[in-house]
């Protein structure tokens, strides 16, 4: 199903937890081939696995306490992961 998103003549890619069947190893890889895609096409996709996040893309949209929460620097990931899941980790 992937593939038939990045074959597609379109600008727009959306993904809803592209890699969630995946060990560790196959979702690095699919989410490095979409960082590369990402050049010509917006790739948009929902994901729980945070940790693929800060290396791979370029912005995040967060939704916690009923608030949508924008962070496009990466130098922001890591301080806005912290402040979210520090009681959590």
């Amino acid at each position: 199903m992937i593939g038939r998103a990045l074959v597609q003549d379109t600008k727009i890619i959306l993904l809803d937890e592209p890699t969630a069947f995946l060990d560790v190893v196959n979702r690095k890889k699919i989410v490095k081939l979409l960082a590369k895609v990402s050049a010509k096409k917006l790739i948009v996709f929902s994901t729980h696995n945070i940790d693929l996040i800060e290396p791979f893309c370029d912005g995040m949209l967060l939704i916690t306490n009923n608030e949508l929460q924008c962070v496009n620097r990466r130098l922001e990931f890591k301080n806005q992961l912290e402040t979210l899941f520090k009681n959590e980790v």
